[in-house]
């Protein structure tokens, strides 16, 4: 899954998710859905996935392909920083 963070992981996972829903909706294949915001059926399967933290910009280009809005893919207010801790550190003994 992407990062190590916890509030990466449930973001990357609610937006691919939320992702996989909408397109199958409109019935797009990963590879058209890539056409449509120019990149190629992998990154669209990775992000389905949660395997990669995306940017806004790909969250618009995802939002425009689709016409949903960026509400529709994350709903931010859901994700608390409480609800995600970073796990403790673990260092190696030297």
């Amino acid at each position: 899954m992407a990062r190590k963070d916890p509030l990466s992981q449930t973001y990357a996972a609610m937006l691919g998710a939320n992702l996989r829903r909408l397109r199958k909706e409109r019935n797009l294949s990963q590879g058209r859905l890539g056409l449509m915001m120019g990149t190629q059926h992998p990154r669209i399967s990775d992000i389905e996935r949660g395997r990669v933290v995306i940017g806004f910009d790909d969250v618009a280009k995802l939002c425009r392909a689709l016409e949903v809005d960026p509400a529709d893919l994350i709903d931010l207010p859901s994700i608390t920083l409480s609800d995600h801790p970073l796990p403790p550190e673990r260092h190696a003994r030297p």
